[in-house]
């Protein structure tokens, strides 16, 4: 997949698409640490690559960005690794792109230790 990130996020971060883009700048505006696209055994079999893993919350993200039968299936299997692990995760769509404060704030806050600071 390294040879699909060409889009770059103000923090230097290679991403694959805008959706990602914005998401690695709110992170980063707010100063959230995250690491992108790591490697992870979720569980004993399988390997997945979160799209955003955020160490001090203990949360992933994933960004859903198509909508086609085929990605739609691996969006399940993944979202279902995610909840038999027991892992929090935090899924967010191309319609959450504009309103990442609503959506990814709220979301964040719910899991947080500390109140997300707007910009």
């Amino acid at each position: 997949m390294e040879d699909k990130k060409t889009l770059r996020a103000v923090d230097g971060t290679l991403v694959q698409s805008d959706g990602e883009r914005r998401i690695a700048e709110w992170l980063a505006a707010r100063g959230i640490a995250y690491r992108y696209d790591a490697r992870l055994r979720i569980i004993e079999g399988f390997q997945i690559r979160p799209d955003f893993y955020l160490p001090e919350y203990d949360v992933y993200i994933e960004y859903w960005g198509l909508d086609t039968p085929r990605y739609k299936d691996g969006m399940y299997l993944k979202q279902d690794l995610y909840m038999h692990a027991g892992k929090r995760l935090i899924s967010l769509y191309p319609e959450d792109k504009t309103r990442l404060d609503d959506t990814l704030g709220a979301k964040l806050a719910h899991f947080g230790r500390c109140e997300v600071r707007r910009t």
